[in-house]
This record gives C-alpha cells, sequence and structure tokens, in this order.
C-alpha cells in the first residue's frame, strides 16, 4: 500500500476513536489530532447573603495528542507555517459564558467573554448575583460555554485558511 493511503486510513481511525473532526484539504501538509477539555470551578463556593460576586476558573485541559505530516509537496516556508498554525487547534477561542439563575440565586450580570484560552491556561470570571436572604443549603448554577475551535488549517503562498468548528457545552 501507498505511505499516503495508509496515513489516510489510520487518520480515519484516529477520528472514530477520539469522535474528532478531520478535514483534508487538497494540499494539505500536516493534521493534527487535538481536543478542547474546558473545566469550570467555582473559586469562592461557600457563599453568604450580602455577597454579591461568584468567582468561576474555566481551564483548558485540552492538548495536541499528535501532529501528522502528510505531504511536503509545497514550499518549506508553507509548510513550516502550516505546522505552527495546526498548533493552535487545541486553543479554545471566542470563548463565552453565561452563568444562569436558579431559585433564590439571581445572575445579575451577563455573559462573559474570552478571546483565546490556550491549552494548559485558565481565566477567571466574575459574576454579579444577588442571593435571596431566606437561601440556604447547595444550588446548582447552570453554566454554559460556548466556543470556538480550530479544526484544521491550509497554507498556499505564505497565506492561511483555518476551518473552525462552533462548540457548546452545558
Amino acid at each position: 500500500m501507498e505511505p499516503l493511503k495508509i496515513i489516510c486510513i489510520l487518520l480515519i481511525l484516529v477520528s472514530l476513536g477520539q469522535a474528532e473532526e478531520i478535514i483534508f484539504f487538497a494540499d494539505d501538509h500536516y493534521k493534527s489530532v487535538s481536543e478542547i477539555l474546558l473545566n469550570a470551578s467555582a473559586t469562592n463556593p461557600a457563599l453568604q447573603p450580602g455577597d454579591s460576586i461568584l468567582r468561576i476558573s474555566i481551564a483548558n485541559q485540552g492538548r495536541i495528542e499528535e501532529l501528522i505530516p502528510i505531504s511536503s509537496s509545497n514550499s518549506s516556508d508553507d509548510i513550516l507555517q502550516e505546522q505552527r498554525e495546526e498548533m493552535k487547534s487545541s486553543m479554545a477561542m471566542e470563548v463565552r459564558a453565561a452563568l444562569q439563575s436558579t431559585g433564590p440565586i439571581q445572575v445579575t450580570s451577563g455573559a462573559q467573554h474570552i478571546a483565546i484560552l490556550p491549552a494548559g491556561e485558565a481565566r477567571e470570571l466574575q459574576f454579579n448575583i444577588s442571593i435571596d436572604r431566606r437561601a440556604s443549603g447547595w444550588y446548582d448554577l447552570p453554566l454554559q460555554v460556548d466556543y470556538v475551535r480550530q479544526v484544521d488549517v491550509s497554507v498556499s503562498d505564505g497565506e492561511a485558511f483555518p476551518s473552525a468548528s462552533h462548540q457548546t457545552r452545558a
């Protein structure tokens, strides 16, 4: 079997096991197999009546599993640029986090925005809240997180053409 066919079969098998989106451009030089894993947790989970700010840390624990060379048929500058661009596939972009009110806890601020959250990094968000004086016990506050991720990139004549995918997590 030709090496390119073997690589394509392996990529398909990897994509099925990882549930990854793999897009092939005709002149791809590299393919990355990666994931974005966003975790959120309250940094001040025990609030009292009168407390008005809930702090939530969002961490991107995603990673690049593998960077697979596909072709070396274009200029070395294009190949190196595509390699650098493919490394951005584990980065969460345009992250939007919206905390929702529940029971006696009312969220009084809107959604928070993070332009870029690279793998291995975390950001703290602050939400304004109002707690009813009669509140007691634990309350779940749903956090909806939307983000965009790069699923592939192709470089031709020094110009990058990224392909992105929108994701939502609750």
